[in-house]
């Protein structure tokens, strides 16, 4: 094993102190390490459908009304996932209502959708008034034959919706305008004390390399 000691006076080491001072005050790398960190842990709570708490589970019309093949190989309904757009919004610096800016001492990590705090604190909202038809005026199924042997009408389109298990259908179907409670689903969250920990460890090791940068400019004296 090797000893290394490195032997400073009085000017060096106070050199040494405000050199080593300026690259730990330049906190920009661990910073910005700290805000892909937040990212991350935000977008794991969308990824758990919440934490430490998990989300409450979505109603039966909001299921119905989600455009099909979105689910498809994620074990059903997902919760605040249903387009992907707000768990993409989760970015470092944006700016909106849940959101701000890196400088030298702040980080912070947001979304800058308007509907955002509605899903974080939950809330009170009028939804509009709904006509929900089938894109199409006919199905695709075949006509039906007839025992004259000729083919009957074209088949009307309808819905098909599943409600408790069970597919219904319908020719159209109306939703009339409602006051709906939103529920809290809180997403814009950290887990403690680990995600503290983690950026404990990524300002330790700023620090540690700091350190380490400076000294590299004094030769060392092996014994």
């Amino acid at each position: 094993m090797i000893d290394v000691t490195v032997t400073l006076n009085d000017a060096e080491a106070k050199q040494f102190v405000i050199n080593a001072g300026r690259k730990i005050d330049d906190t920009t790398k661990p910073m910005a390490q700290a805000m892909m960190h937040m990212v991350r842990s935000v977008r794991q709570n969308f990824l758990a459908q919440g934490r430490p708490v998990e989300w409450k589970p979505l109603s039966p019309l909001t299921i119905a009304l989600r455009r099909k093949g979105r689910t498809k190989g994620m074990g059903g309904p997902r919760i605040l996932r249903d387009t992907g757009t707000l768990y993409n919004s989760i970015q470092p610096g944006r700016a909106g209502s849940l959101s701000g800016v890196i400088n030298k001492g702040e980080a912070r990590v947001g979304t800058n959708l308007l509907y955002a705090p509605l899903h974080q604190f939950g809330g009170l909202v009028k939804t509009p008034e709904l006509f929900i038809e089938p894109k199409r005026k006919y199905s695709k199924r075949p006509r039906k034959m007839l025992k004259s042997g000729k083919t009957g009408k074209r088949r009307l389109a309808a819905l098909r919706f599943e409600v408790d298990g069970k597919e219904v259908y319908a020719r159209s179907v109306h939703i009339p305008s409602r006051a709906a409670w939103v529920t809290a689903r809180p997403f814009m969250m950290f887990q403690i004390p680990e995600d503290i920990d983690r950026i404990q460890r990524i300002f330790d090791q700023h620090i540690g390399e700091a350190i380490k940068k400076e000294l590299e400019w004094y030769p060392p004296r092996q014994y």
